[in-house]
């Protein structure tokens, strides 16, 4: 009996499937029309060299449209955009679930614990149950107290959503770090750190504690070690380099794999002794298929290089499981390093 796969389906502006069958003529995906396509702006093919704003990648050659990333209108991948509204709509959607009563059992615990110990406390609880809602109270208690609190998170959206309910100062543990790093060594240069956000923190650095506070700092995908291990490892080739080509072809396609397949590799405790799973090829690849890795190197392979690039890859490594194959190998490689 033979298997049919579903195709992929695109919520509408509401986040509702109403047109499974049907292509919006605006975005090209199934599940709505053009009417409620969530999509807003045009979509189109990259002629120049660009960054998308949300996955950092090359959008040249790809489907493409305008999407908006820190108050500014920039260039994204089509599937970026439509996961950045989908993302939006969820966030919503959880802005919108009725928070607990001050006087919620839960919420008197923590506050009790807040106001009469000096342990750490662990929050376990799922999405939209109230956790930000607890942060914002405990922030108000402790201001009433004259005291300071800090919220540290571990994105920008998150540090945002809390400054806007009153949690002033609600930073990344990067932006933490990075400022103090920068107070310490103000003349020093973070290897890795974008520019916008490095002279961010190079201004704060500068200013009095007090005005240093109040700087913000603009996070989007700062690079991993393990990201940057592999531009070291894998730099472009003499002929990418005559291109122009910031990143090698190696670099672009098995990134989002390998940066995966080690964490992966991390948490499993591949290769050392006593593990369950030894550094060897059947390990690596039982990892691959445990974690569904695999499409990673095939998705950007469809829609995250260039033709130029695409042609190249295919040439390079002309079927599934020889990238496969490439990709452990870098990742196996990377781990020795990281």
């Amino acid at each position: 009996m033979g298997s049919s796969t579903l195709p992929d389906l695109t919520p509408d502006c509401n986040g509702k499937i109403t047109h499974p069958r049907d292509e919006c003529f605006r975005c090209k995906r199934l599940g709505h029309w053009i009417q409620t396509c969530p999509l807003q702006t045009r979509r189109f093919k990259a002629v120049y060299p660009a960054t998308c704003s949300r996955c950092r990648h090359e959008v040249q050659g790809t489907e493409a449209t305008y999407g908006s990333k820190g108050g500014s209108q920039t260039v994204m991948h089509l599937d970026c955009a439509l996961a950045d509204l989908q993302d939006m709509r969820d966030r919503k959607h959880l802005r919108a679930l009725p928070a607990p009563e001050d006087g919620d059992p839960h919420t008197k615990l923590i506050s009790r614990c807040i106001d009469k110990s000096d342990s750490n406390m662990l929050v376990n609880a799922r999405a939209g149950s109230g956790k930000t809602f607890v942060i914002e109270v405990s922030a108000g208690r402790v201001r009433k107290r004259g005291e300071r609190l800090v919220a540290l998170t571990l994105n920008n959206d998150a540090a945002e959503e809390l400054r806007r309910r009153g949690v002033t100062e609600a930073r990344t543990f990067h932006s933490l770090g990075c400022r103090a790093w920068h107070r310490a060594y103000p003349r020093s240069k973070l290897v890795g750190a974008e520019k916008p956000e490095e002279a961010a923190e190079e201004a704060a650095a500068a200013q009095d504690s007090s005005r240093a506070e109040e700087a913000e700092v603009q996070q989007h995908n700062v690079p991993t070690k393990t990201k940057l291990l592999l531009e070291n490892l894998y730099p472009p080739s003499r002929e990418e380099a005559r291109r122009q080509c910031k990143t090698s072809l190696e670099y672009v396609l098995f990134e989002p794999f390998v940066t995966q397949m080690v964490a992966a590799a991390k948490s499993e405790g591949v290769g050392i002794e006593g593990s369950a799973m030894p550094d060897k090829k059947e390990s690596w690849r039982s990892l691959a298929d445990r974690y569904k890795l695999e499409p990673l190197i095939e998705k950007k392979l469809k829609k995250g290089l260039s033709e130029a690039r695409r042609r190249l890859a295919t040439a390079q490594w002309p079927t599934a499981a020889a990238r496969l194959s490439q990709g452990i190998r870098m990742a196996r490689y990377a781990l020795q390093h990281v």
